[in-house]
């Protein structure tokens, strides 16, 4: 998270900075971030999320971002938001499990 956090700006910003692909490869530094330091975990949900206040999977960048991960993947990321679902589930804000719950709905939940 310290490489992260020193570019000073929030790690789903970088969205529209660089390309899907990339973003993908930079996400398991953010997936593994978040549970090594649960005070950044809304970075590492904000990353699982579309953009924008409504999280339209609509969108070309969403669709490359997403259609780029193999379902063994996308398996993964739905195990990481149950465990970290589990650990925050009375420790922390509610908006956070608002994050949780909205990424569960758009990679599924099992």
């Amino acid at each position: 998270m310290l490489d992260w956090t020193m570019t000073g700006a929030h790690a789903s910003t970088a969205r529209g900075y660089i390309d899907p692909n990339a973003f993908r490869y930079y996400l398991p530094s953010l997936l593994i971030g978040g549970l090594n330091d649960l005070g950044y975990i809304d970075w590492t949900l904000e990353c699982l999320l579309p953009a924008g206040r409504k999280r339209r999977t609509t969108g070309r960048w969403w669709q490359e971002y997403w259609t780029g991960f193999a379902e063994e993947q996308k398996d993964v990321v739905r195990t990481y938001l149950i465990t970290i679902q589990s650990m925050l589930r009375e420790a922390t804000h509610p908006s956070e499990l608002h994050l949780i719950d909205e990424a569960q709905l758009i990679w599924g939940r099992r």
